[in-house]
């Protein structure tokens, strides 16, 4: 009788630290993205996650710009989806990220649910209210 052990080994880069972006839309002043920046570095970041509209892309493609460093949009499905893409990116979104930084007007509710959903996954959250 002959015995097989295979064993698998995943290689991650562990340098690598993914930041979830929620941002509400229509945040995108320049002291906006200053304060995102500080955040970013603070939490050592390396990979910006958004959702692939408004001030999230906006800020994370101007970030990985000056850093260098990777950004990864999440567009919503509305065609198959319907009002539901938004929340379903989200969920994915978060899930895919180390920790999460949400820039939230204190309204919004996209940004109120995805805070919401990462706590829900037990992401570290920063928060920074506008």
């Amino acid at each position: 009788m002959q015995i097989f052990i295979c064993i698998f080994t995943i290689e991650t880069d562990k340098n690598t630290m993914k930041t979830a972006l929620l941002a509400s839309r229509h945040l995108t002043k320049p002291e906006h993205y200053e304060k995102i920046k500080v955040a970013l570095q603070e939490l050592g970041t390396t990979h910006v996650l958004h959702g692939a509209e408004g001030a999230g892309k906006e800020h994370a493609q101007t970030w990985a710009k000056e850093t260098g460093n990777a950004e990864t949009g999440y567009a919503p499905d509305w065609s198959t989806h319907g009002r539901a893409a938004g929340p379903i990116r989200g969920k994915k979104l978060i899930a895919d990220a180390d920790n999460c930084l949400a820039l939230w007007d204190g309204k919004s509710p996209g940004t109120r649910h995805e805070l919401a959903e990462a706590r829900r996954q037990g992401k570290r959250v920063k928060l920074l209210l506008e």
